[in-house]
C-alpha cells in the first residue's frame, strides 16, 4: 500500500500586478497537481494549490507544518516573493523538500537555488517527471545515492559540490498527459467562494510558426 505525503503547490503573490485584472490561476500548478494525483508510484500525494493573489500570503512556518514537499512557480514579478517564501520555508522546516520552476526559475536555476534555497529546479514542463522526482527526493534525499537518481531525470537542475548540474531535456509532454487541470485541489475554492474566472487549456504552447515575436503595450 502506497504511503501518503502532503504537497503544497504555490503561485506566489505578484509585485504590482500580473497579466490579469482578476486573480486567475495559471495552468502550470493545476496540471502538475493533476499529474501527482494520477501518479502510480511508491507514494500517494495529497495536494493543496495555494494562489496567493486569491487567498492571501502563506505563512511558511505555520501553514507548511507537516508538509512534505513544496512546489513553487514564478513569473519575473513573482520571483521576489517566491524566493522569500521558499527560503523561509527551509529555515522553518529544514527537512522540507522544495522544488521550483516556471518562466523565471526554469531558465535561471542557479539564481533560484541560491536565493530560494531550492533542492531542485525543473527546467521544462514537468507533468511527466514530477511524480518520479518527488518519489526520488523523498526516498533518497539524505542518501549518498541521490545524485545517481537525479541525473536520470530529464530537464532538472540541482547542486553538486557547489556547482549547478543540469540534466538533458528529453522529449515533449503529451498534451493529454493530464486530461484536466486539478481545480479540485485549489485552496478555498467552493460553490460559495468561486473564482471570478478560469482558463481551460486546449493546446500546449503556441500553434504558430513565427520567426520573431514582438510584444506591444497597445492592444
Amino acid at each position: 500500500m502506497s504511503q501518503s505525503k502532503r504537497v503544497v503547490l504555490i503561485q506566489p503573490a505578484s509585485a504590482g500586478g500580473n497579466f490579469e485584472y482578476i486573480a486567475i490561476p495559471r495552468q502550470g500548478m493545476l496540471f502538475l497537481s493533476g499529474a501527482l494525483g494520477q501518479w502510480d508510484g511508491q507514494y500517494q500525494y495529497e495536494r493543496q494549490i495555494w494562489f496567493e493573489d486569491r487567498v492571501g500570503l502563506i505563512d511558511p512556518d505555520k501553514d507548511l507544518d507537516g508538509v512534505d514537499i513544496l512546489l513553487v512557480t514564478a513569473l519575473i514579478n513573482e520571483a521576489p516573493r517566491a524566493y522569500q517564501l521558499a527560503a523561509l520555508a527551509k529555515e522553518y522546516h529544514p527537512d522540507l523538500i522544495t522544488i521550483g520552476g516556471g518562466p523565471q526559475m526554469s531558465p535561471l536555476p542557479e539564481e533560484a537555488i541560491r536565493l530560494g534555497k531550492f533542492d531542485v529546479i525543473v527546467n521544462r514542463e514537468g507533468e511527466d517527471i514530477i511524480g518520479q522526482l518527488c518519489d526520488v527526493l523523498i526516498e533518497h534525499k539524505s542518501s549518498s545515492m541521490l545524485d545517481s537518481y537525479l541525473e536520470n531525470i530529464s530537464g532538472i537542475s540541482y547542486m553538486r559540490d557547489g556547482n549547478v548540474i543540469q540534466t538533458k531535456r528529453v522529449g515533449l509532454v503529451a498534451p493529454d498527459f493530464v486530461e484536466l487541470p486539478d481545480y479540485l485541489s485549489i485552496k478555498d475554492l467552493s460553490p460559495d467562494n468561486p473564482m471570478a474566472g478560469g482558463v481551460l487549456e486546449t493546446v500546449r504552447g503556441c500553434t504558430e510558426n513565427c520567426s520573431t515575436v514582438r510584444l506591444s503595450s497597445n492592444s
